[in-house]
């Protein structure tokens, strides 16, 4: 993991331990979330990426005691879709806000920002799925444990809207490197 995502942005550096760790449990039964992407959004995630992580780490620890701690990975039992969506739902400090606003995310920034990040993880684990089947096709104890990790992978999806996901998959190419996730690694 870079420099960067060791940042003191809390709300990314959550999500980016999130993102890398496999732990999911079921999502509560809900209508799919509304849309908040466009390929604007995509295009300007991976354009700017850089310099929002420039513009909140220069930010410090202002705002450690304004996002909750969100995600415990090390908790197997963690509704991490349920904590994914509390994360998005947070209105910002207008600050961070503006930062997103600047570099092209627009009035809900913060929300987009969160869904691509969250997106990117998703897309790269069910990447990954077709390698590990044929890898561990002979190896029960394995494919029991890919089974589990299919379903949670599927209580994950459901906490976006599944055109934000296709949209943030078919630019996976572009996307997982700036979260350093090769895609087949999971």
């Amino acid at each position: 993991m870079n420099n960067r995502l060791r940042g003191r942005f809390v709300p990314f550096a959550l999500l980016a331990a999130f993102l890398l760790s496999f732990a999911a449990a079921p999502a509560l039964a809900q209508a799919a979330p509304a849309k908040v992407l466009g390929p604007a959004d995509v295009s300007a995630y991976v354009s700017n990426f850089n310099a929002i992580q420039d513009e909140m780490d220069a930010l410090g620890d202002k705002y450690d005691d304004y996002f909750p701690d969100a995600f415990d990975v090390e908790d197997e039992n963690a509704d991490l879709s349920a904590s994914f969506r509390r994360l998005r739902s947070l209105k910002p400090p207008a600050e961070i806000a503006a930062i997103l606003k600047k570099n092209g995310l627009g009035n809900n920034g913060f929300e987009k920002f969160v869904v691509i990040s969250y997106c990117i993880g998703i897309a790269a684990m069910e990447s990954s799925f077709d390698l590990y089947a044929a890898q561990y096709a002979d190896n029960e104890q394995m494919m029991e444990y890919f089974e589990e990790s299919k379903k949670n992978l599927e209580a994950m999806k459901g906490a976006v809207n599944p055109a934000d996901l296709k949209l943030v998959a078919s630019r996976l190419d572009e996307l997982a490197p700036l979260m350093e996730i090769e895609t087949g690694e999971y």
